[in-house]
């Protein structure tokens, strides 16, 4: 039976800092390099970064420099607020899961907060995992080794097994060595964070959202789910903002999508925040991007911009998905008036960063055209796409 329990039973420890070079920030006004130095958070917060200083509204992305680990085994745990937790099983009950970070030490999440989770060594994260989590079931789904799968309701959950209560058979005990994945049906809807939301990625392949409190001497403090959580900053890859003075253009829904295949089928269809086929990080030029707009040739997507924005700002290139291959054209339009246009770009060229102005424009519409190749490998983004507000 699911009761209420938030996250309890708390203990957090995370290893010690190592340095990392090669920090990256990017703001509504562009991209620069430069150590990070110091973060205030709040709404009213600033970062420091090399001899600079600009507030946290108008930061979109901090970079650390830091490279995910390879994680082959454990789960991924996914919440019903989009977090998602890599690390092991060991204990729990019918109140929740106990899970053992690198990243976040050891903590139990509520099975109330629990969306889905994943048997890393049984499943690959990309396509199988976003497809699952984007179901929308009204009974919890175990899906086992064989493509079977069983519908019921989750009694309880263990170091071992999960125990899943099937109707005219009742509970029926499952080793996780026989899932591939278990998908809960969300029984409550979490509440949004007002204001600046931080969203941190880290290298373990977690990634958190709450509140970012500061960052300093090489540790960096948020408010998670009301705890007060601190991530040395070896274990932080990048972190994104939102509730600024822009918005992502992946958390805006376009108002017409027109995908034209060069020849009778259109194969892969938009996405958002992840890449084209694979549905993993966004990577150009093994840059990682964790916020943007994939798309394929040819395809033009508009958004009702109403004349409440002030600049575009995007990287544009082809993933790394298309292994070099690839030749597309970039076209921005503002009111049918042409207001960007890249010379042809492969899956060989470095990540280019546009900033348009957008001013009093109501429609904005952007192309990704055929290049040289017809529409080969052609898996282009809009990366950490964003608007940002007059």
């Amino acid at each position: 039976m699911r009761t209420l329990a938030l996250f309890a039973a708390l203990t957090l420890f995370v290893a010690g800092a190592s340095l990392v070079l090669g920090d990256d920030i990017l703001t509504t006004g562009g991209a620069d390099d430069g150590r990070i130095k110091e973060v205030a958070g709040g709404d009213a917060g600033k970062v420091k970064f090399a001899d600079k200083e600009v507030a946290l509204a108008d930061v979109v992305r901090l970079d650390f420099g830091n490279k995910k680990a390879r994680v082959k085994a454990g789960f991924l745990v996914v919440m019903t607020n989009g977090d998602r937790i890599v690390g092991n099983f060991t204990g729990g009950d019918e109140n929740g899961v106990i899970v053992d970070t690198k990243s976040l030490g050891r903590r139990k999440v509520s099975i109330d907060n629990l969306l889905a989770f994943f048997n890393l060594a049984k499943v690959q994260e990309g396509s199988f995992v976003e497809e699952k989590i984007a179901l929308d079931n009204a009974a919890d789904i175990a899906f086992l080794t064989g493509d079977q799968e069983t519908e019921g309701t989750i009694r309880k959950l263990t170091g071992e097994e999960v125990v899943i209560k099937v109707e005219d058979l009742g509970d029926i005990s499952l080793g996780y060595g026989k899932l591939r994945a278990v998908k809960l049906a969300p029984l409550i809807t979490p509440k949004a964070i007002e204001g600046l939301r931080a969203t941190v990625y880290l290298t373990d392949g977690s990634r958190v959202s709450g509140k970012l409190t500061s960052y300093k001497d090489g540790k960096l403090s948020m408010k998670w789910f009301g705890i007060d959580v601190e991530l040395v900053r070896s274990s932080v890859r990048t972190v994104y903002f939102s509730g600024g003075k822009f918005v992502h253009l992946s958390d805006l829904k376009p108002v017409s999508v027109n995908e034209v295949p060069f020849f009778d089928n259109f194969l892969y269809h938009y996405q958002l925040d992840y890449s084209l086929v694979r549905k993993q990080t966004i990577s150009i030029r093994r840059k990682k991007f964790f916020k943007g707009v994939s798309v394929h040739s040819k395809t033009e997507l508009v958004y009702n911009l109403d004349g409440q924005y002030a600049k575009f700002v995007s990287t544009i290139g082809i993933d790394d998905e298309a292994r070099g291959k690839g030749d597309v054209v970039f076209i921005v339009y503002g009111d049918g008036k042409e207001l960007f246009r890249s010379k042809n770009i492969t899956g060989k060229a470095a990540p280019q960063l546009i900033k348009l102005s957008v001013e009093g424009v109501k429609e904005l519409k952007l192309v990704v055209d055929f290049g040289k190749n017809l529409d080969t490998m052609d898996r282009a983004a809009w990366a950490d796409a964003v608007l940002v507000k007059k």
